[in-house]
């Protein structure tokens, strides 16, 4: 099962378009279908399929658990994601030039330097920066954004009387 999803999604990449697509399946009046509504027709249900086999093994969900960071993050992230395509892609003139493959890559890189940042910020800070900032606005005073320092307490054990 897993083998025929990875080839019908190596078929569906041979049978990606060239050009932006409507994400919709069209029909043309000869009752064929264009390149871009085939690419969505392939392999719609491999995704799924693929996604649960792999979401049982262990790897995978190791994995998969630094995303529990990047979701406590949603609105920073959100607003994030934002920051870096709109000036980034201004300055380098990447928008209307990138193929759909390009465009992963940038996505895949962005998502990887959030998950990182998401991760650091978690372990030091209780709250999210732009939750913070948000709160601050809302009750009009400022709340402790670092997380509290324990330090470990050094027990001697000097055994039983």
């Amino acid at each position: 099962m897993l083998i025929l999803s990875i080839i019908r999604l190596y078929i569906q990449y041979l049978n990606m378009p060239e050009q932006p697509f409507e994400p919709m399946i069209l029909l043309s009046e000869d009752g064929s279908l264009d390149q871009s509504s085939r690419f969505l027709q392939i392999g719609r249900t491999d995704y799924i399929r693929i996604l649960l086999l792999l979401l049982q093994t262990k790897i995978v969900q190791t994995i998969l658990s630094l995303l529990k960071y990047y979701g406590r993050m949603a609105f920073t992230n959100y607003f994030g994601q934002t920051a870096f395509i709109l000036p980034f892609g201004r300055m380098v003139h990447f928008i209307s030039n990138l193929t759909y493959v390009q465009t992963l890559y940038v996505c895949l890189a962005i998502y990887a330097i959030q998950i990182l940042f998401s991760v650091i910020w978690l372990k030091y800070f209780r709250m999210r920066p732009l939750e913070w900032i948000w709160r601050i606005i809302t009750y009009w005073h400022t709340v402790p954004l670092r997380k509290p320092v324990i330090q470990e307490k050094h027990v001697q054990n000097h055994g039983s009387l």
